[in-house]
């Protein structure tokens, strides 16, 4: 790269830059210089590429703006107490910390309504909103907030009434993962106990799971299911 460097009369760095097609390097320039690496034989070291690239995705971003998580539980603190939605939260903000933004609860109820968290939102440059789970009856269409103005990410399907990307668990896939690791593991009667409740609302999907799997692995059911 310095010999490259020599040639152009250009600096170090600048080679460096125009070889990855850096685009703050012209155009011209990248193609200046890719032209003379391929005259001189230059070829990166796979090595020292890797452990480049390997270092750059360790290195946390600076903050450059903030996400809004909306907890509407009308006991804020046990949202997180159960362990899953915790690592939700932990996954998320891990995440969020590593590409340069930095995540921050909203509780949302009596001290704070959806207009007063959606002037506060606008105010602090916020834009982007993460939702966890929450209860399927609640209605968020109405709740106050300008949602067309926010990017919007959702946990679960419990939410009917508010358009929005969605993360979840895909409970068919699962049971039929649970089934499939049992049966590795020697077993053969194999049994499905739910809620029915859970089982009315969404559980339904493990269920078939399980009967899918079960099939799948030529094996009889164990009647009834268990509900």
């Amino acid at each position: 790269m310095r010999d490259i460097a020599r040639i152009l009369n250009i600096s170090h760095a600048t080679v460096s830059m125009a070889l990855r097609n850096n685009p703050r390097i012209s155009k011209r320039r990248r193609e200046q210089v890719q032209r003379v690496a391929k005259e001189l034989g230059y070829r990166p070291d796979p090595m020292l590429s890797s452990l480049a690239i390997y270092r750059q995705s360790k290195q946390a971003r600076p903050i450059a703006a903030t996400l809004a998580w909306i907890n509407r539980w009308s006991n804020p603190r046990q949202l997180r107490s159960y362990s899953e939605y915790d690592q939700y939260w932990r996954g998320a903000e891990d995440a969020a910390r590593r590409l340069g933004y930095r995540l921050d609860e909203f509780p949302v109820g009596a001290e704070m309504s959806g207009k007063r968290l959606n002037d506060i939102l606008l105010a602090r440059g916020i834009q982007g909103i993460l939702i966890p789970p929450h209860n399927p009856d609640e209605r968020w269409i109405d709740l106050g907030i300008d949602w067309q103005k926010f990017a919007i990410v959702r946990f679960g399907f419990g939410i009917a009434d508010l358009r929005a990307d969605v993360i979840g668990n895909d409970q068919m896939r699962s049971a039929e993962l649970a089934v499939s690791c049992i049966h590795k593991n020697g077993y053969r009667a194999i049994g499905f106990v739910t809620d029915h409740l859970f089982d009315l609302r969404t559980g339904a999907n493990f269920r078939m799971g399980y009967l899918r799997a079960m099939e799948m692995q030529g094996l009889r059911t164990i009647p009834p299911l268990v509900l």
